[in-house]
C-alpha cells in the first residue's frame, strides 16, 4: 500500500510540475511539446503513465530513455533536452561540479529507496562493531546511506555537518557483512 501511494504521489506531482511549465500554451490551445530525458525504470514509466492526461492539457512529452546517469545531464546542458528526470539533488550537485554544470532542480521528486541487505545480520542494529559492508560506488548515495546507519544508531553525525557531502567516510571493501 505504502509502495502504491508513494507512486500516486510521484506520478501527480510530475504531471502537476510538467503542467506547470505548458501553462502559457494552455491557453492559445497550442500542443507544447517537452523533450525529457529519462532512466528506464521507474522514471520513464512514470512519465509514460502520466503523458495521456498531459495531452489532454496540451503538453506533448517526447521521453528519450537513458541506460546511465551521465548521458541525461549531457543531453540537458547540450540543449537537446529541456528536463531530465531521473536523479537526486546530491547526484545534481556532484554532477554539476565535476562538469562545471550550472544544471538547476525544477523541483522535487520521489527517491528510490535504499535498504541494507544480508545473509547473516537480520537487523541493521545487531551489525557488529568493526563489521566489514559493501556499499554503492555512487558517491551522491553516502548521505543517505549513512542516515540508513545514524538512524539505527550505529554512527554519530557532528551537528553542522551536511551528511549528504560525507564521502571520505565511506570507502568500497571486498567483503560482505
Amino acid at each position: 500500500m505504502k509502495k502504491k501511494l508513494l507512486s500516486i504521489v510521484a506520478v501527480l506531482f510530475t504531471a502537476f510540475l510538467l503542467v506547470g511549465c505548458s501553462s502559457s500554451s494552455n491557453s492559445s490551445k497550442k500542443m507544447t511539446t517537452i523533450k525529457i530525458g529519462a532512466s528506464a525504470v521507474p522514471h520513464a514509466q512514470i512519465l509514460r503513465h502520466v503523458a495521456p492526461e498531459l495531452k489532454k492539457q496540451g503538453v506533448n512529452l517526447k521521453i528519450t530513455v537513458f541506460q546511465d546517469y551521465v548521458m541525461p545531464n549531457k543531453a540537458l546542458a547540450n540543449g537537446e533536452l529541456d528536463a531530465n528526470y531521473f536523479q537526486h539533488i546530491p547526484f545534481l550537485e556532484q554532477w554539476n561540479r565535476q562538469n562545471h554544470g550550472s544544471l538547476v532542480n525544477a523541483g522535487g521528486v520521489h527517491i528510490e529507496p535504499i535498504a541494507v541487505f544480508s545473509k547473516k545480520v537480520k537487523k541493521l542494529q545487531d551489525l557488529k562493531k568493526g563489521a566489514t559492508i559493501i556499499v554503492s560506488s555512487n558517491t551522491p548515495d553516502y548521505g543517505r546511506i549513512l542516515t540508513l546507519f545514524r538512524d539505527a544508531g550505529l554512527i554519530t553525525i557532528k551537528k553542522g555537518v551536511k551528511i549528504t557531502q560525507l564521502t571520505s567516510v565511506i570507502s568500497r571493501q571486498t567483503h560482505g557483512i
